[in-house]
């Protein structure tokens, strides 16, 4: 137990960090990790050495790629790697409550992030490559409350403070077990947890819907762009077309400057700004390095990762640069083809699952569709008059959607702006 009010800037900093910022409520205690939790490392097992089959077990890079503070083993079982019983000792099983941190991370924010394993059914399962399991010791942390309590400004601003490394940020098991701790009484922890654990069921229920509307709408633009039957007061007359017909290529270059912007594409998000952290211009040595130039309404993929979804519409308005390896094509007549409407088509699952079929190459993982192949698909398709109103009706579902995900960001920053309130003692609860 440590006596909080020796944090006052006259004393030295504990471990190097200064704790004199942060001012707590006098009934609130302080610990190091250690005293509450009992830590060790993870199995040192890479993902290499994992399988379908065995027993479960958790690498740090599933820790970095959810947004989840817990994870539910009997929910998530199947989808984990799994490693064989000659991997692992029975000292290493996960049990129910126990708090895995990743201790590696490309990012500060990242740093020792942590998931609350949920695993009452006792199913067998561990840590593994890069990960500290903290063990709880005693009654002092309700379960509930362990989801959020790392997510304190003291405790990540230490776990930040205590990050070594350039490209990729470490941290060791003992700074992380050093690492002080401040909790309210345990019925506060018990209230604090419960108010958080609403908003987390807010926030998953608006993720819920969110997706639900997606598939609609992807399952709805399918059946639209295929479906013969006209949706205005007309004869639709739908013709085939072929790709060459609608698309060129285009094969503009330019250099990154003060006129035009490094762009990336992603799978999550499509045409997004390039950021720092993946920006490796200084890097290049002699001449400056030669991108291509994409436009707006310009259709973009990667050859390489379009099977698996990299394809998206370029809404800048502005030229902006994208690596030589993406294909970007435009269309040649927009008062016959409809932009929206061939992206809808294009970007649909089933069309992202169509084109893992045309992919070539001899290695799995170089298996690329290239532009020529790409432009040889063939469809039927409705004038455009028939397009655009197909597209009208697409757009302003999915601006519906973009609504939603915007009142999800919103929800999101706001349980944040809570959580740091609560969590540090600024805004009480009634535990009455």
């Amino acid at each position: 137990m440590i006596k909080l009010k020796m944090y006052n800037g006259k004393n030295p900093p504990i471990n190097g960090f200064n704790y004199a910022p942060f001012v707590f409520p006098e009934s609130w205690v302080g610990y190091h990790i250690k005293d509450l939790f009992k830590v060790r490392g993870g199995r040192p097992i890479s993902r290499n050495n994992m399988s379908n089959t065995g027993v479960a077990c958790l690498h740090y890079g599933d820790i970095h790629t959810t947004t989840d503070l817990s994870l539910n083993v009997i929910k998530q079982y199947d989808s984990l790697p799994k490693v064989k019983d000659n991997q692992y000792k029975n000292s290493d099983l996960l049990q129910h409550g126990d708090v895995i941190f990743a201790d590696a991370s490309e990012d500060y924010a990242g740093v020792a992030k942590s998931l609350v394993i949920e695993n009452k059914e006792n199913r067998k399962m561990i840590a593994g490559l890069h990960t500290v399991v903290a063990s709880i010791k005693n009654n002092e942390v309700n379960g509930l409350y362990r989801r959020y309590m790392f997510s304190n400004w003291l405790v990540r601003k230490q776990l930040m403070f205590f990050a070594q490394g350039i490209s990729v940020y470490g941290i060791s098991k003992t700074n992380i077990e050093n690492t002080v701790l401040v909790l309210p009484p345990f019925l506060e922890q018990k209230k604090i947890a419960e108010i958080l654990s609403t908003w987390d069921e807010a926030i998953d229920l608006q993720t819920k819907l969110i997706n639900e509307k997606k598939v609609f709408l992807s399952n709805l633009a399918l059946s639209l762009v295929k479906n013969h039957k006209s949706l205005v007061n007309f004869e639709s007359s739908w013709g085939r077309v072929s790709l060459f017909d609608v698309y060129a290529e285009r094969k503009e270059y330019g250099y990154q400057d003060e006129n035009f912007e490094l762009y990336s594409l992603t799978i999550e998000d499509g045409v997004t700004a390039k950021t720092n952290r993946y920006n490796r211009e200084f890097l290049v040595k002699g001449d400056k390095k030669k991108y291509k130039i994409t436009k707006y309404h310009d259709l973009v993929f990667n050859p390489q990762n379009l099977r698996y979804g990299a394809i998206a519409l370029n809404y800048n308005q502005c030229p902006i640069l994208l690596s030589p390896i993406y294909a970007t094509l435009y269309i040649k007549d927009q008062n016959k083809y409809d932009v929206e409407y061939f992206n809808f088509l294009l970007t649909s699952q089933e069309m992202i699952n169509y084109y893992d079929s045309i992919a070539e190459g001899t290695l799995i993982e170089r298996m690329t569709v290239k532009p020529k192949i790409f432009l040889k698909q063939e469809f039927n398709i409705p004038p455009i008059e028939e397009q655009r109103k197909i597209s009208m009706m697409l757009i302003e579902m999915r601006n519906e959607i973009s609504i939603l995900e915007k009142e999800l960001e919103l929800k999101k920053l706001q349980k944040q702006g809570l959580m740091q309130q609560l969590l540090t003692g600024k805004i009480r609860v009634n535990i009455k």
